[in-house]
C-alpha cells in the first residue's frame, strides 16, 4: 500500500515540475493533459 502511495506522490511531483516547464507551456495540448491529470 505504501509503495502505491509513493508512486502517486512521485507522479504528482513530476507533474508539478512539468507544468512549470516553459517548453510544456508552449504545447497547449500537452499542458492541458498534464493539468487534467494533476487535478
Amino acid at each position: 500500500m505504501f509503495e502505491r502511495l509513493e508512486e502517486i506522490e512521485e507522479r504528482f511531483n513530476t507533474l508539478e515540475r512539468e507544468l512549470g516547464d516553459p517548453e510544456v507551456l508552449k504545447d497547449q495540448k500537452h499542458y492541458q493533459a498534464l493539468a487534467k491529470e494533476h487535478a
